[in-house]
């Protein structure tokens, strides 16, 4: 497993100190003592070096039949009820993530409640539903849609087809670069930044150093379910102090990583439509991950999280409990049987097309607008009963959202962008 990043309260300044020297036993001359995790030109600095992933095949096409319900308990004597609600991004739009997926046939099921949609804060298209004096003790609201995915397929990212930033392209993209309640632009994560990318000015090479250091020094909790954990709102420090965590922790991470250096990126929410949960009657949770942009180049996806487990950290498929084979299939998609850093390359640049877009963006002003403040994720909904604000949440089973797709078409096994 990676060497722990240790630091002393409330200062990530000491993650420097740690991150850049060996320990004084058994990690001496460790392959992860180093803070750098590779030249940006294919070495991820995994025992040694590796071609870059490339490929000259074209984009994988899937189709899903997705549905998802969200049950809101009402209590005795509520007299309003306000529900927002993500949609699945779709459509014509400068994002991959979203210019590659096709939505069609798509129905709510309110139970007869009025409906409406509209344009949060960052672009997002969400339903709203406001109920008073509500009569029924639960509401219910059901999605179904199919889904069309095309896989976004970039190949290798050559840091030869970009050029450093202009001031006018900064500006347009402010606001890729501004901090938010759980992406800090702090003088610790600047100061890590600046360890992490030195002086390099390249988009994609100084985006690479970021993502490659995340691999060397972050572990994704599965890997270590007994030690690590996840946070429940997919926060910067966690994952920084922690040295490990969820999706949302390490995209949070490398957003103000890449923030701080000057790297527009945003994050992206949604879920993996994985084999092995394929028309069960289970909820399937959420994934996100994030896109940074590059002139010449546009918005470039990636998945640093899903990628951590692909690394390995020289997990063996064999050496592994039945229970840990299953977590990391649950999280690496079915075929998971160890190392692979053509698929850590592949995940940088590339997107399979095992996906559905909820949201996009942290700390999002919804419409109409709520009584509670910005909200953390639109990946699950938001709700108020009586002007009480509550985001929806994956720890709540009292408050139930159930997530469920089938797979349509012929789908390549999950997450191979091998062959």
């Amino acid at each position: 497993m990676k060497r722990r990043i240790v630091r002393t309260p409330l200062t990530l300044l000491a993650v420097l100190a740690t991150a850049g020297a060996c320990d004084d036993d058994s990690n001496a001359g460790s392959e992860h003592a180093d803070t750098g995790a590779g030249d940006g030109d294919g070495n991820t600095g995994a025992g040694e070096e590796h071609t870059p992933w490339d490929t000259d095949r074209g984009p994988r096409v899937g189709t899903f039949q997705l549905q998802n319900e969200f049950k809101l308990p009402v209590p005795e004597g509520a007299t309003k009820v306000r529900m927002w609600l993500p949609l699945p991004q779709h459509g014509a739009s400068e994002y991959p993530t979203i210019a590659s997926s096709k939505v069609t046939n798509f129905e709510i099921d309110t139970g007869g409640l009025e409906w409406s949609e509209h344009t949060d804060g960052a672009g997002n298209k969400i339903a709203y539903l406001e109920v008073l004096d509500p009569q029924q003790s639960e509401i219910v609201v059901t999605q179904r849609f199919l889904l069309e995915r095309t896989e976004v397929l970039n190949g290798y990212i050559d840091p030869e087809e970009t050029r450093p930033y202009t001031e006018q392209e900064l500006a347009a993209l402010t606001a890729f670069l501004q901090p938010s309640t759980h992406i800090p632009d702090s003088e610790g994560v600047r100061a890590l930044a600046a360890d992490i990318v030195g002086a390099e000015v390249n988009p994609v090479i100084k985006t690479r150093l970021i993502y490659d250091w995340m691999l060397k020094n972050i572990d994704y909790w599965v890997k270590d379910p007994e030690n690590d954990a996840a946070s429940s709102l997919g926060d910067t420090d966690h994952c920084l102090n922690l040295g490990t965590g969820n999706c949302t922790d390490f995209h949070s991470a490398f957003a103000a990583l890449a923030r701080v250096s000057n790297l527009p990126t945003r994050m992206v929410y949604g879920g993996l439509l994985k084999s092995n949960l394929n028309d069960l009657d289970i909820d399937a949770s959420y994934h996100c991950w994030a896109e940074t942009w590059a002139p010449e180049l546009g918005w470039i996806p990636l998945d640093v999280s899903v990628a951590d487990v692909w690394y390995g950290d020289n997990l063996e498929w064999n050496d592994l409990t039945p229970e840990q084979q299953q977590n990391l299939e649950n999280t690496a998609g079915s075929n998971w049987k160890g190392t692979n850093l053509d698929v850590v390359d592949y995940y940088f640049g590339n997107m399979d097309e095992r996906r559905v877009v909820w949201s996009i963006g942290r700390d999002i002003e919804l419409v109409p607008a709520p009584v509670g403040a910005p909200v953390n994720v639109m990946v699950k909904g938001y709700y108020e009963i009586d002007d009480v604000a509550h985001e929806w949440s994956w720890a709540d089973s009292a408050i139930p959202r159930k997530f469920t797709y089938v797979a349509t078409g012929a789908v390549v096994s999950d997450y191979w962008p091998l062959e």
